[in-house]
């Protein structure tokens, strides 16, 4: 009797798996259909990745994002980012399900603080000593305005500044946007380039321009980071690089 248990058990957990899998894939498409999504896809300058790929299958159940919150009603399907290396900044797409709530309908800020917290962390450490290793020293937001559950948002990051020896310190931004709501057309204005005085602007002349940009109904919130690269490493990581 317990190998039959066990055997339905099995097959249980494989139908389980199976209709996951569908629901990310289906998820996925979803978000690709979208016209943001699609403007990005054609552009000569971004490079989709998959960064949750690169973390080994055996590590991902305990991983937060990749694992733990990751499922039909929960964060239905891996991020589809995509990176423009050359102005050090990224845009990454996040589909939310409706068990992610905080209050009733509306998607808990602590997690939209874990995806902001990753998003910069994905922006900040390819450019730091290494290239692989990177602490958050500091974590800011803005909440600007309520993130429905059931939604997609879109993160658009953007790099700040560097400080510290061997470069070891960068502060990053982040925009989390509606991405249904948002036009591609204001990714291409020239206003909401990036590498335009961004360590001249403050944390709150970024987030008027955010705002001004896109609509303060599509904005779901604002953020700054600093990466630390521990001053223990950085040295020898500089060096590394440096013989790579």
């Amino acid at each position: 009797a317990a190998g039959h248990v066990t055997a339905f058990g099995e097959a249980e957990a494989e139908a389980e798996a199976d209709a996951d899998a569908e629901g990310e894939l289906r998820a996925a498409d979803a978000v690709k259909g979208l016209a943001l999504y699609r403007w990005l896809s054609a552009a000569s300058t971004l490079r989709p990745i998959t960064p949750h790929g690169a973390i080994p299958a055996y590590l991902r159940g305990r991983h937060l994002l990749a694992g733990t919150l990751r499922g039909a009603d929960r964060l239905r399907a891996p991020p589809l980012v995509f990176v423009d290396e050359a102005r050090a900044r990224l845009v990454g797409f996040y589909s939310l399900g409706h068990a992610l709530a905080g209050h009733r309908d509306t998607v808990h800020g602590g997690l939209l603080a874990a995806i902001v917290d990753e998003s910069l962390a994905f922006t900040a450490i390819p450019q730091l000593p290494g290239r692989s290793v990177a602490l958050t020293s500091k974590l800011s937001l803005r909440y600007v305005s309520p993130t429905p559950t059931g939604s997609v948002i879109v993160v658009a990051t953007e790099t700040v500044a560097f400080a510290g020896d061997y470069d070891r310190k960068v502060t990053v931004r982040a925009a989390v946007l509606d991405a249904k709501a948002v036009p591609p057309e204001s990714f291409a204005d020239p206003n909401y380039d990036i590498n335009t005085g961004a360590a001249e602007e403050s944390f709150e002349a970024y987030t008027k321009r955010i705002i001004k940009t896109h609509g303060r109904s599509t904005v779901r919130c604002v953020a700054e980071a600093e990466f630390v690269v521990p001053r223990s490493l950085a040295g020898w990581l500089y060096a590394w690089d440096q013989a790579s």
